[in-house]
């Protein structure tokens, strides 16, 4: 049985990209969508970038030949 995290819904989506921000993201985004990322940061803020990669089957064993 695999057991996941239900997703929330996107702020955002172009072209499959989820784009998900925190509370004080959209206050600065102002309903701007897609969000203008680079204009929203500032001097002490950081960026974060989630990759998050599709279920497959695991890798078979490596060789240690």
């Amino acid at each position: 049985m695999t057991r996941r995290l239900p997703l929330a819904e996107p702020d955002a989506a172009i072209d499959g990209v989820r784009i998900s921000m925190t509370v004080a993201g959209r206050a600065i985004a102002d309903g701007r969508m897609p969000p203008p990322i680079l204009e929203m940061l500032g001097p002490t803020d950081y960026f974060a970038l989630l990759a998050y990669l599709p279920e497959q089957d695991p890798l078979p064993p490596r060789s240690n030949t």
